[in-house]
């Protein structure tokens, strides 16, 4: 065999082993099974039983929504005015008009029109002898009342088989027969329901129901509590009755020495209040915290002595250590009216010194005992001192007036990291002017301005 036919052998084989390489490969690969494509998210799905619905004022149904999402569903309304919305999707007609009631898992939304009408449009009417419960330890509880018309008859809630049940057990608690009990202060429901419709009554659990001077003086003494909530039942008169607010070291927060907590005016009016005269550092609350004051109205309120003569507190906390860290308690006056009288200048209209707190829709008239004029120069409408720190103050719509002269919104600035914004602070001097700005400004649902008069609530 020659060397050449020697080579061309050699090769061959070798093409044959390559080749059969190559085939062995190729049915290893393409014989293995393809992997199974990466699992595709499952689409969110939500879906509500109900996408129109008319309902009564305060009558309550119960949305009920599907989804295959684990995630919580979140419920809000569009007009809250005229519909509200729980957590748990039960809606309460509120007043006639109508709203879009929303459910949202993530991105995904489902919607509900509610159309509310009168009680009377409907087949079957419940009533309520108190739509509203205010509770106290002190009241104790308080059993609902009232009626249901169905079919032509009116029947007592017993003896149209009413069933209760109550929203937030940790507010209070309702038993078969309608008797609620207080358990701790806050707001909550208790949904009636009787042949075939639902409504609401409203559960406020206070600290104290205030109808008196003696509950007053018990509220201005109450141990600090952040949660604390208070309700002026009844005007109050203060003739004759020394009125003092805590004291202690100003701007040492202590359970002691600090207001803290919420008080509900009821739209009631406390007038004819001197301070005490050895209270150097004269307000209505003395230093706060964690404070709110709405719906109130304050009548011939007279400083006696010292130049502090500071109008709602001595200090408006927004920040109190606890430990070592700084937390942020909020404090806030809304629709409140403060008729302030001084014998002395150096008056300020909110408070002495302004740690951070907000004040809405709020009528102060600034007037000297004697007659004569404020003066800008020593009086202020705010506060003497902004001292800030974490969040801006704001003020939307406090209208003063300060007869016979005027007073300053200037203020000394310290510790500042933001400026306190004063834009809607409006200084009149006439009651013409002032009660121009409320008329224009403020809620006249809840407010009242007549010629002449101070502005008041209704």
């Amino acid at each position: 065999m020659s060397k050449k036919t020697k080579i061309i052998i050699i090769c061959a084989a070798a093409f044959v082993v390559v080749a059969a390489a190559i085939t062995t490969v190729l049915c290893i690969v393409l014989g293995k099974p393809k992997p199974a494509p990466d699992p595709q998210p499952e689409q969110i799905t939500l879906a509500l039983d109900k996408t129109e619905c008319e309902i009564a004022e305060d009558e309550v149904i119960a949305l009920k929504a599907t989804t295959n999402s684990d995630d919580a569903i979140k419920w809000t309304s569009d007009n809250v005015a005229v519909a509200t919305v729980s957590s748990q999707g039960r809606v309460i007609g509120k007043t006639v008009g109508e709203a879009t009631i929303t459910a949202s898992v993530g991105e995904i939304t489902a919607a509900c029109k509610i159309t509310v009408t009168k009680n009377a449009a409907l087949g079957t009417v419940i009533s309520f002898e108190n739509p509203a419960l205010r509770l106290s330890p002190a009241s104790g509880a308080a059993r609902i009342g009232g009626t249901v018309t169905a079919d032509g008859s009116t029947k007592s809630l017993d003896g149209a088989g009413a069933t209760y049940e109550i929203e937030d057990e940790s507010v209070a608690t309702v038993a078969a027969d309608g008797v609620v009990t207080p358990i701790g202060n806050g707001t909550t429901a208790v949904y009636v329901t009787a042949c075939g419709r639902t409504r609401a009554v409203t559960v406020d659990v206070y600290t104290a129901i205030v109808s008196s001077v003696t509950d007053y003086v018990a509220m201005l003494d109450h141990t600090g509590d952040k949660t604390a909530r208070f309700y002026i039942a009844n005007d109050i008169d203060f003739t004759g009755v020394p009125y003092k607010a805590k004291s202690g070291v100003l701007n040492i927060v202590s359970d002691d020495n600090t207001f803290m907590g919420e008080v509900d005016g009821g739209g009631h009016t406390i007038r004819n209040i001197v301070m005490d005269e050895a209270n150097g550092y004269q307000s209505l609350f003395g230093m706060v915290t964690a404070f709110t004051l709405k719906n109130i109205a304050y009548e011939n309120v007279r400083f006696t002595s010292g130049a502090v003569g500071c109008g709602v507190a001595v200090n408006f906390l927004q920040h109190i250590t606890e430990g070592t860290d700084n937390v942020i308690y909020p404090s806030l006056i809304s629709d409140a009216s403060f008729d302030f009288v001084y014998e002395t200048h150096g008056a300020c209209g909110i408070a002495y010194n302004f740690y951070g707190g907000s004040v809405e829709d709020t009528f102060l008239s600034m007037r000297m005992k004697d007659g004569s004029a404020m003066n800008p120069a020593s009086d202020s409408a705010i506060a003497k001192i902004f001292m800030i720190w974490f969040s801006p103050n704001y003020f939307n719509n406090l209208v003063v007036l300060a007869e016979n002269g005027s007073v300053t919104t200037d203020h000394e600035l310290r510790f500042k990291s933001l400026d306190p914004s004063v834009e809607a602070v409006y200084v009149c001097n006439t009651k013409i002017e002032a009660g121009y700005l409320v008329r224009t400004l403020f809620d006249q649902n809840v407010w009242s301005v007549k010629p002449g008069e101070l502005p008041k609530l209704k």
